[in-house]
């Protein structure tokens, strides 16, 4: 948990993302993510889970910086500006992924986006 003067090593504030899709009159839309916030401190973990399309992925790759959030905020070690995102997410997507090191040697968070069928 993020304490009262520490910086979280990522954080998110209010964030959301809208999907849209058609064109003209015939359009749809479906809001992912609606105002989600969570911190993850240094040496924390953090686990989400849930059914499919409830917009795990999309909210980790909204904090990656991988897919632009449509609002709210999200902050790597207080920045968030989006190329930080890039240097301190370590995005994996499939099991063989975790073999790799992780690259760099900056301080970074393990975002690992599994399907576990």
């Amino acid at each position: 948990m993020v304490s009262i003067g520490m910086i979280a090593a990522l954080e998110l504030r209010n964030v959301t993302k809208r999907f849209v899709a058609g064109w003209g009159s015939c359009v749809a839309s479906a809001d992912v993510l609606r105002g989600v916030s969570v911190a993850v401190a240094a040496g924390e973990s953090l686990a989400l889970a849930g059914p499919s399309g409830v917009g795990k992925s999309t909210l980790l790759l909204c904090a990656a910086g991988l897919l632009g959030h449509d609002g709210g905020e999200v902050r790597w070690f207080g920045d968030s500006a989006r190329s930080v995102a890039a240097r301190h997410a370590h995005y994996w997507c499939a099991p063989a992924d975790l073999l790799r090191p992780p690259p760099g040697d900056k301080p970074g968070i393990h975002l690992l986006d599994l399907a576990l069928d």
